[in-house]
């Protein structure tokens, strides 16, 4: 027996070993030098990682699983997965205990110090320092909730006057960007011109603006010229021409961030760069020992990465939560073109490791690339700054089942690419099922609950996705209706609702491009708002077959309670041709939901946008009323988790 083998042979003999294979344990109260089993537990996740390397190059026989008790893990790193992490032969299982609650997080507790001086009362702020590292806090959690940012004008979220108007945007010096669509791009010289008082604001002082536009959102840095009414934007940022800066601002609203002059309402905060200070306005009742601080300081906590040549195979996540990812915003802040991606050229990894060429987005909590015969379930991602859950370039047999995603600041799951990587197939194989999703966007509105790029057989089902900003589930990469590769994805059995809540120009499913294939089937869609803070003329649509959608089969679902549209077809594609057939649209009135373009039955040629496009459209609308809740309470009992 040669010395290497010998070794990885007593590695192996020192963890448990049962009918279901190998079986690491760890615990935040365990040692190292321990042997790893379920009474003398390990302490870090490295050594675990190290002790599970070593079982898998020594051969499997069975299963085998890393056990994590309960406790949080602090990491300073991501935890990262590579090839020899997985095995083609064998599963390999991180999982929390038996009703064990097992958190990994990327944040930091940092004390409170003692309340403003002269202060008392409900406004006595509490005070935080920062560590070294955190430049700029986006996830500070009190105790179990997240706390907001304080505002100017003073307000939250949904409250009118809580805004300023965007009468329109200029440039002024700006040069076209390399980094965006040729000649679609400016960096530098933006300029808003806004209504409304600017007086009370700090001049000359970076501050953290946000803009609400129409689908999307910019989150950016700049001072005010008070005098001008305007809002000089930080040279960084870089804007596309649709519907953004450079097409004329038409209804935007801004508001400002947590600078420390603003007003500070109970559960909101503000950041003092100077000194580097959290201060927190508490809530009745809080307390500095029962409420305590932590705040985001790692973007991504778990990378599982391998190569085209060796993919990640057979590695299963199960029961973890993972939670306080900062999700830093970058310098020059970010205008979102469509789902939370922009042209800007990010640094610090934060784009796919797998394909830097990809259109930039947010850093992502956990995020796979080349990955193959994976599952993620039973998970939690909460209180997380960026993205979630990314399925990358690369990856093929993923299934992410019965996972929780709740406050997120951006899109909770993606899956996909945005355009065909240069060295490898489009991710394919992708399930989503039983999974809850809500409470995206938190801080980037443009978010769909799921976004699916450009992917080959993927299936979204029975999930439930609801109290989102803008689109439900959005499928689909390419504004045309040419050949992307994607194809047989399908979308059924979903419980979509109360999505829409923000902004406008979406639906609760939203589809763009090429999709030969492709179903839209059995799904509950209902209660998207009345009323959102926009004047645009856009709405909210139960389903939306955007620019290029083509290939679709979209049959036997129920759209009830939506402001306007059941169904809105924008310069789909025909060929291959769209069939709307056998669903049901009921407006929040009870009338029959309308169909935009409003087509008839049978196979017809239309006008769809620019061009005649064709359809195949019939048994529609055919619910009477009185039918929707006998239909609704059926219908219940098919979809979501």
């Amino acid at each position: 027996m040669s010395p290497t083998i010998s070794i990885l042979s007593l590695l192996v003999l020192t963890v448990a070993t049962c009918a279901w294979g190998v079986e690491i344990h760890v615990s935040t109260s365990g040692d190292d030098s321990a042997p790893g089993t379920a009474d003398k537990p390990l302490k870090s996740l490295a050594a675990a990682q190290a002790k599970m390397r070593a079982a898998i190059a020594a051969g499997l026989d069975g299963p085998a699983s890393v056990i994590l008790h309960a406790g949080t893990w602090r990491l300073s790193q991501p935890l990262a997965f590579g090839p020899e992490d997985g095995s083609d032969r064998q599963t390999v299982t991180w999982r929390a205990a038996e009703q064990a609650t097992v958190v990994l997080s990327g944040g930091v507790d940092v004390p409170w110090s003692v309340a403003d001086a002269g202060q008392r009362g409900e406004n006595a702020d509490w005070h935080s320092v920062l560590p070294a590292g955190i430049d700029e806090p986006e996830v500070v959690r009190i105790g179990e909730s997240l706390a907001e940012p304080s505002r100017y004008p003073a307000g939250g979220k949904f409250e009118n006057k809580a805004y300023l108007g965007v009468n329109k945007a200029i440039n002024q010096g700006g040069k076209p960007s390399p980094n965006g669509p040729v000649g679609k791009s400016i960096q530098g010289g933006w300029r808003l011109e806004v209504g409304g008082d600017l007086s009370a604001l700090p001049a000359q002082t970076p501050m953290r603006l946000a803009v609400k536009k129409i689908w999307s959102m910019a989150r950016l840095r700049a001072t005010v010229d008070a005098a001008a009414k305007q809002v000089l934007l930080d040279d960084a940022l870089i804007s596309g021409d649709h519907m953004n800066m450079l097409g004329g601002a038409k209804d935007f609203r801004c508001w400002f961030e947590a600078h420390p002059s603003f007003e500070r309402r109970p559960g909101q905060w503000a950041y003092d760069p100077a000194t580097r200070t959290v201060i927190y306005r508490p809530k009745p009742g809080e307390t500095p020992a029962g409420s305590p601080l932590v705040v985001g300081a790692l973007n991504r906590l778990v990378v599982i990465h391998g190569t085209s040549a060796k993919p990640v195979q057979g590695l299963r996540l199960s029961g973890l939560t993972f939670r306080d990812a900062a999700g830093q915003l970058p310098s020059g802040g970010i205008d979102d073109l469509q789902a939370c991606r922009t042209h800007r050229d990010f640094s610090g990894g934060m784009t796919d490791p797998a394909d830097p060429s990809d259109v930039r987005s947010l850093p992502v909590a956990v995020v796979a690339t080349f990955a193959r015969d994976v599952a993620i379930t039973g998970c939690t991602f909460t209180d997380l700054g960026g993205h979630g859950l990314s399925i990358s370039t690369g990856c093929s047999k993923v299934l992410m089942q019965g996972n929780t995603f709740a406050r997120i600041g951006a899109v909770p799951l993606l899956i996909g690419t945005c355009s065909q990587p240069p060295t490898s197939p489009l991710v394919s194989e992708v399930t989503a099922e039983r999974n809850r999703i809500s409470q995206g966007g938190l801080h980037h509105g443009g978010a769909p609950g799921i976004w699916v790029g450009l992917t080959v057989a993927s299936r979204i089902s029975r999930n439930h996705v609801h109290d989102m900003p803008y689109t439900g589930i959005s499928l689909g990469w390419s504004w045309q209706p040419k050949t992307t590769g994607a194809k047989d994805n399908r979308i059924d059995a979903n419980l979509i609702e109360k999505v829409m809540e923000f902004l406008t120009d979406g639906g609760a499913i939203y589809c763009l491009g090429d999709q030969p294939g492709g179903q839209i089937t059995g799904n509950l869609i209902r209660d998207l708002p009345k009323v959102v803070l926009s004047g645009h003329g856009f709405d909210r649509n139960g389903i939306y077959l955007d620019e290029g959608s083509q290939g679709w089969t979209v049959t036997g679902n129920l759209v009830i309670r939506v402001p306007l549209c059941g169904l809105y077809l924008h310069k789909p594609g025909d060929h291959p041709l769209n069939r709307i057939e056998g669903n049901s649209f009921i407006l929040w009135n009870g009338q029959l939901g309308r169909i935009f373009p409003p087509y008839g039955k049978g196979d017809l040629l239309v006008k769809a946008g620019d061009f005649p496009k064709r359809v195949a459209f019939g048994d529609n609308l055919a619910l009477e009323p009185a039918l929707v809740g006998p239909a609704e309470e059926a219908l219940l009992k098919q979809v979501g988790p």
